[in-house]
């Protein structure tokens, strides 16, 4: 009896398990074609999406090619119209349509620039502090960047357009990418001559206190203590490898004896411990600051400036930080002044070099550029690194056209005139520089060209040339720095 009911509990179990498979099966394939029916249904609704958008496409295809095969009718102004809009082709073009825009003009006769349609037909980069429109002529009409991008320094926290654009409520902006170059480090170049543009510039280095500044004040006596604070604070928060802060003092008009205020609130640029320099120098003989720059290298803080008054001009450079791991308590060099880099401080700038070539990384100072009817030159001044101090290197050549480091030599080269031109070249000789060799290209009044070759100034060949620059090259090769 136990033995049947044993069998007929196995053969139950049986059913109820083969029942409990089946049905797991008819579950599984059943759950399976629901998600099959879902994803035809999802490819259904992406096959419609794709139609529509091919369909869009196309229909775009179509108007480009008839905008293409339109032709352009040239306005008075120099833009190109095609399909009512006026073609913006490059910067020069830009900057048109913003100066007519800012004084409220038209693109041509009957038609106002600000509500006109225009067309981008080409990247650009536009300059600093651009702006299209201002508050009183804002921009109301379209403007179609054709998926173009227009990218520069614009100094506004906004993105897109409306970063370089016053925009009017109707105002229509598509199909344009903007880049706005003023959230990474920047170079900023401005003329400032009045109180609303240092109102300007102290809101944009309240919003941009990482970008470097170039800035030139052209008036006597408008207050810019605001704007030297904003300046000194964005200093200070970044103290950064590479950072630049420069203002020069150029008024429009001789101020004769008037002692200039614009520049007094820059004493202190580069805070109290240097600036007690500063203004001892200021004070003597009714002098005003010219020209201050703060730069950083690595952990070294470099101050450059210049005090000037009616009848001379005096340059220093102050150094505190450290450098090679060592510290350097502030040290002040009075620089050498000389007449050729008078106002000549917009390429300003010092660089790490090992100019005497003994290992050790110095300081090169870039003076300024000049350029004349004898060709272009750069002024530049030394200081070395002795190991535990800075000191100025008085034999560096302050007028040089290449600076050739790999080769251990500086080069000056120029002309007197149209009938004499030389090339100098100055190497390190027991520890200083040296006008070690020299060459003299001269035509003399009855024509004959001569070229001489001098060593530590002493002549030690004399050449009479035929075939002008071509032998001077053959006879000296290394030396060809001619002809320009």
């Amino acid at each position: 009896m136990i033995m049947k009911i044993k069998i007929l509990y196995t053969f139950l179990a049986g059913m109820l398990i083969g029942n409990c498979i089946v049905g797991y099966g008819w579950y599984e394939s059943s759950r399976e074609k629901e998600n099959m029916l879902e994803k035809i249904a999802l490819l259904e609704n992406l096959t419609q999406v794709y139609q529509t958008d091919i369909s869009h496409y196309l229909e775009q295809l179509d108007i480009l090619s008839e905008y293409e095969s339109m032709e352009g009718e040239k306005t008075s102004l120099g833009f190109v119209k095609r399909g009512g809009s006026y073609l913006i082709e490059n910067e020069y073009e830009m900057e048109v349509l913003g100066r007519v825009l800012a004084h409220g003009g038209e693109i041509e006769p009957g038609v106002p620039a600000a509500e006109a349609s225009y067309r981008l037909q080409n990247d650009l980069h536009l300059p600093d502090w651009f702006m299209l429109g201002t508050d009183e002529h804002r921009f109301s009409g379209k403007f179609d960047g054709d998926e173009h991008c227009i990218s520069g320094k614009f100094a506004s926290k906004e993105r897109g357009p409306a970063c370089f654009m016053m925009l009017e409520e109707d105002a229509q902006v598509g199909n344009l990418l903007v880049e706005n170059d003023m959230y990474a480090y920047a170079d900023v170049s401005v003329r400032c001559k009045d109180a609303k543009e240092t109102a300007d510039l102290v809101e944009h280095f309240s919003q941009f206190s990482q970008c470097s500044a170039s800035i030139l004040v052209s008036d006597y006596d408008f207050d810019t203590a605001k704007l030297a604070d904003t300046l000194r604070w964005s200093w200070n928060k970044h103290k950064d490898n590479g950072r630049f802060l420069q203002v020069k003092f150029l008024p429009e008009e001789d101020g004769g004896s008037v002692k200039p205020i614009s520049m007094e609130p820059f004493v202190n640029l580069a805070g109290e411990e240097m600036g007690r320099y500063v203004q001892r120098e200021v004070d003597k003989a009714d002098s005003f600051l010219y020209f201050i720059r703060m730069e950083r290298l690595e952990d070294l803080t470099c101050c450059t400036f210049v005090v000037k008054n009616q009848a001379w001009e005096q340059y220093y450079v102050l150094l505190e930080g450290s450098w090679e791991g060592r510290e350097v308590p502030l040290q002040r060099f009075t620089v050498p002044w000389y007449e050729i880099t008078s106002n000549n401080f917009g390429d300003y700038y010092i660089k790490r070099e090992d100019i005497n070539f003994d290992g050790k990384k110095d300081l090169l100072i870039h003076a300024g550029s000049n350029w004349g009817s004898g060709g272009g030159w750069g002024n530049y001044r030394g200081i070395i690194w002795n190991g535990t101090e800075f000191v100025y290197y008085p034999s560096f050549p302050v007028q040089l056209s290449y600076l050739e480091f790999p080769k251990k030599q500086m080069i000056s080269h120029g002309r007197c005139g149209i009938f004499f031109e030389y090339v100098n070249v100055y190497e390190i000789v027991n520890g200083e520089y040296e006008l070690t060799k020299k060459l003299e290209y001269e035509t003399k009044s009855q024509g004959d060209e001569v070229l001489r070759y001098y060593e530590f100034d002493t002549l030690v060949h004399e050449h009479i040339i035929q075939n002008g620059y071509d032998e001077v090259r053959s006879l000296y090769p290394e030396l060809d720095y001619w002809g320009y």
